[in-house]
C-alpha cells in the first residue's frame, strides 16, 4: 500500500488510476473492486462523528439491466446535494478534514417477473411484509435475486469510485461489512415488470442508506502542524560565546519520519563545520587558526503538508501520540571520527524549540513534557541507533482522548 501524501495528491492519484476525466458518466467508471484495490482508496477506520449527514436512497431500474447509468448519477447527484447543503461537513472537507461513510445498508430488489412468467417473492410490495405466497426455488426466483444482488454491489462499487473526488472516505469494515450482507429481495409486483405493473411500488430497485460523519479535531490537528518548525540549537551559556565540536551531527526524525532541514539538507549540525546559513542569530567566526566557531548554532526544520517533510502528515505519523510530537536523532558517522572512547558523538549540549499554531515549547534534550508513550528520552551518543530525545504536548490539546492510539515505539 502507497503512503498517501496529501488529500489533494491522492484525490489526482485516484482519477488517474481508474482513467477519470470530469464530466464522465458514472457507468462508464464501474469497476468492482480487489482488496488491495480498496486499500489504495485509503479506507480506514472511521472518525470522530462531530458533524454528520443522513443519506436515504431508491433508485430504480430497468427489468433486466443491473447498470443503467441513470439510477446511479441520480444517487451520486443526490450525495453531493446534501453534502453541498450541510454547511459545516462542506467546509470540512473543503479544509482537507476527515470525512467518513460510517454507516451503510443496501437492498437489492427485482419484480418477481422473468421470461413473462410470474415467479415467487420474498417481500410484498411494501418491501418489508414476507410474501404469502409459497417461495418455489425456481430457475427465474434465483435468476431475479442475482439481479437484485447484482444492481446493489453495482452502486455501492459505483458510489465508492466517486468518494474521492467528493472528499469523502469509507470505513474498510463499513464498506466490506455493506457489500456481505446486501438484503436481496424479490418483491411482489403482481408478477409483472415494473413498466407494466400497476402495484405501488417498483420491484427492480437499489435502497441504499449511509450516514456520513466529518471529524473537527482532525481538521484542527493538520492545521496546528501545518508549517510547523523544529530547531535543533546550540547557545553557549561560556563567557567568551565560544563552541569547539566536530562531532555533533545528526539525523532527526518527528514520530518516527526522517526530516530534511530547510536548506535541503537531510541532517543537523551542531558542528563548527556543517552549519546551516541562517538569520536567527550572527555565527561568531574564528580567525586565530584554534578551530573555536560561533556561539550560535541552528538547525531549522519545517513540516509542510504539500512540501517539505509532508510524509509525517499521513495518518499513522500525524496520530502517532494523539497530537503529541516525539522528536528523535541518529549519530550520524563523519570523517572526524569519534567523539571520545565511550561515546561516538558529543554528549548533546543543545535543545530542541517546536512552534506550532498552537504556542512554542522548548524542551531540553533528554526531557519531555509528553506523558503516556513509555519512551526513554537521553542523548543519541553511539553511531546509527535513533534515540528519542524530547517529547511536545504540542497540538495534543486539540485532539479527541479517543481520536487515536498513542504509539507505543
Amino acid at each position: 500500500m502507497k503512503k498517501i501524501k496529501t488529500l489533494n495528491e491522492e484525490i489526482k492519484r485516484m482519477k488517474s488510476l481508474f482513467h477519470y476525466e470530469e464530466g464522465s458518466t458514472i457507468l462508464e467508471t464501474i469497476d468492482i473492486y480487489e482488496q488491495d484495490e480498496q486499500n489504495e482508496l485509503g479506507l480506514l477506520s472511521p472518525p470522530n462523528c462531530d458533524v454528520s449527514e443522513e443519506i436515504s436512497h431508491i433508485g430504480e431500474f430497468s427489468a433486466t439491466k443491473s447498470d443503467a447509468t441513470k439510477p446511479f448519477t441520480d444517487f451520486i447527484t443526490k450525495m453531493k446535494t446534501q453534502i453541498d447543503g450541510n454547511g459545516e461537513l462542506k467546509k470540512l472537507i473543503d479544509e482537507g478534514g476527515k470525512v467518513f461513510i460510517t454507516e451503510l445498508t443496501v437492498m437489492g430488489g427485482a419484480s418477481n417477473h422473468y421470461n413473462k412468467k410470474a415467479t415467487a417473492a420474498d417481500v410484498e410490495n411494501d418491501y418489508k411484509t414476507p410474501y404469502a405466497g409459497n417461495i418455489k426455488q425456481d430457475s427465474g426466483y434465483k435468476a431475479n435475486r442475482g439481479y437484485a444482488k447484482s444492481r446493489a454491489l453495482n452502486l455501492v462499487n459505483a458510489m465508492v469510485k466517486q468518494l474521492p473526488g467528493m472528499g469523502v472516505k469509507v470505513a474498510e469494515e463499513v464498506l466490506e461489512n455493506a457489500k456481505n450482507n446486501i438484503d436481496v429481495k424479490v418483491i411482489n409486483t403482481g408478477g409483472k415488470n415494473d413498466s407494466s405493473s400497476t402495484a405501488k411500488n417498483p420491484g427492480q430497485i437499489v435502497k441504499i442508506y449511509m450516514k456520513i460523519c466529518g471529524d473537527k479535531g482532525g481538521t484542527d490537528i493538520l492545521k496546528c502542524f501545518e508549517s510547523a518548525t523544529i530547531r535543533v540549537d546550540y547557545d553557549s551559556k561560556s563567557p567568551d560565546q565560544t563552541h569547539v565540536c566536530n562531532h555533533a551531527v545528526y539525523d532527526i526524525y518527528a514520530n518516527g519520519v526522517k526530516l530534511e532541514r530547510t536548506d535541503g539538507v537531510p541532517y543537523a549540525s551542531l558542528n563548527n563545520d556543517y552549519r546551516q546559513s541562517t538569520n536567527f542569530k550572527p555565527q561568531k567566526t574564528s580567525n586565530d587558526g584554534n578551530n573555536n566557531g560561533g556561539a550560535y548554532v541552528y538547525n531549522e526544520f519545517k513540516l509542510t503538508m504539500d512540501g517539505v517533510n509532508k510524509e509525517f502528515f499521513n495518518e499513522e505519523n500525524l496520530y502517532k501520540y494523539n497530537g503529541g510530537l516525539v522528536v528523535s536523532a541518529k549519530c550520524v558517522r563523519t570523517s572526524h571520527g569519534s567523539w571520545k572512547n565511550n561515546s561516538d558523538c558529543h554528549e548533546w549540549v543543545g535543545d530542541i524549540k517546536l512552534s506550532t499554531s498552537d504556542g512554542v515549547e522548548t524542551v531540553e534534550v533528554g526531557q519531555t513534557d509528553l506523558s503516556g508513550t513509555g519512551l526513554k528520552f537521553s542523548t543519541p551518543n553511539n553511531f546509527d541507533a535513533i534515540v528519542p530525545l524530547a517529547g511536545f504536548e504540542a497540538c495534543k490539546d486539540l485532539a479527541n482522548n479517543n481520536d487515536k492510539p498513542v504509539g507505543d515505539q
